[in-house]
Formats: C-alpha cells, structure tokens, sequence
C-alpha cells in the first residue's frame, strides 16, 4: 500500500485567515495524494508555529516517521511549509522519506531524495 504524509502548517491567525488555511492546505493535500495513488496518507498540522526550524510538535512526530522507513512520500503545499531553512528541508528529506512530492519546485537532496510542492513556483536544484 503506498504511503505518504501530508504536513502543513500556519504561523499566525492572519494567515490562517487571508493566506492559505490549514484547511485549504489540507484539501489540496488530499486531492494530490489521491492523483498519486498514495491509499495510506495521513496529515500532520502544526497552526501558529514558525517555519524558522523543525522545533514543532507534528513536525517532530512527521519526521520520526520517516525515520521509521514506513513514509514513502511527503506532501507540502509549499517548501516553506515544511520549514523556512533548506538546511532543515534537506536534513529532513534525508531521514527516510525517498521523496517529498508535489507539482512545481524540486530540490534534489543528498542520497537521491526529491522535495518538491504543490504551489507551483520556479525549478531550482540543490547540488
């Protein structure tokens, strides 16, 4: 059964509100997740935490997953989601997941692992 795991994540109530909500987060989530194939998909939701590092609760929970080998595929909306640092972004790609996916911006990681969003936005490879 291919499985993936959806994150996203607000940082303020005024994003929640004139930006893109947890909900609508959610709903694009699931419908990629549904285009892929991916029966097994679970979201993870951090609302009112930063993306300036990996300190939040889900994050933390979606991470050790990953680190399970059970997490095929992660899905943001937007890299940014998932955390404000490509270093963070890299360094969780590499912890288990072979591919954080979506449509739009890839980043190839170390040991072969792809990050890409949702959101489309320009293509940039991380060497």
């Amino acid at each position: 059964m291919p499985t993936a795991r959806g994150y996203v994540r607000v940082s303020t109530e005024e994003q929640a509100v004139n930006g893109v909500s947890i909900d609508a987060q959610k709903e694009i989530l699931q419908a990629y997740a549904v285009v892929k194939g991916y029966t097994d998909f679970k979201i993870y939701t951090d609302e009112g935490f930063s993306g300036k590092n990996l300190n939040r609760p889900d994050v933390q929970r979606l991470l050790e997953e990953c680190r399970s080998g059970k997490v095929e595929a992660v899905i943001v909306w937007r890299l940014d989601r998932l955390s404000r640092s490509l270093r963070d972004t890299l360094r969780a790609a590499a912890l288990g997941a072979r591919e954080a996916c979506g449509s739009g911006q890839c980043a190839a990681a170390p040991q072969g692992r792809h990050i890409q969003c949702v959101y489309p936005e320009p293509s940039a490879e991380i060497t």
